[in-house]
């Protein structure tokens, strides 16, 4: 995202000439933020259910397996309490699978 900005930024002037919008530079700032708020989001996450995981590993270890395969449920439940499932990287990423 930040290798193309100055491409975006070339872009804004001409897209802004021509029909008074900016459609590139918002797109691409909204896929900005997202991608820069949704690392913190994914460090939190994953300090949570690692503190849990490893207190309950100690007493059924079987049961602690089954939580870190919840890992991905909780993050995908994450996305849409935020509403960041709607951004077109985190959709791309989602057709690649």
């Amino acid at each position: 995202m930040v290798v193309i900005s100055p491409l975006i930024t070339i872009t804004y002037s001409v897209d802004k000439a021509r029909d008074n919008q900016a459609q590139a530079f918002n797109t691409w700032l909204r896929e900005f933020l997202v991608n820069l708020f949704i690392q913190p989001l994914h460090a939190l996450l994953f300090v949570i259910f690692m503190s849990t995981a490893f207190a309950i590993m100690q007493k059924a270890p079987l049961l602690a397996i089954i939580f870190f395969g919840a890992l991905s449920r909780g993050e995908r439940i994450v996305r849409n309490i935020f509403k960041i499932d709607r951004t077109t990287s985190m959709t791309s990423l989602k057709k690649g699978k």
